[in-house]
């Protein structure tokens, strides 16, 4: 039996994914202030998720330079289209 090796394949492209009411944007510095806002107004969604709520901005930074370095995931900002104002994380 032939077998036909397995080739590596292209990693997904970082770009901006725009939804009917939120707009994906890979994840960058940019968004630490709107993710640290929204991630201290709803502590409890990182109830099932492997890392702790950011103590402050820095904190949050902090983070986002640690993921934005991963292999493992791609990390997306979800941005609400009517506020411009980033409101939650994604990973794909």
């Amino acid at each position: 039996m032939n077998q036909i090796p397995a080739l590596p394949r292209p990693r997904p492209e970082r770009i901006v994914i725009e939804g009917r009411y939120v707009r994906l944007e890979p994840l960058s510095l940019a968004h630490a202030e709107d993710l640290f806002l929204a991630s201290s107004e709803e502590p409890e969604r990182f109830d099932y998720l492997p890392d702790a709520p950011p103590r402050d901005v820095a904190d949050m930074r902090a983070w986002i330079e640690r993921a934005m370095k991963s292999d493992d995931y791609l990390f997306y900002t979800v941005v609400d289209r009517a506020s411009g104002k980033a409101c939650g994380r994604q990973s794909l």
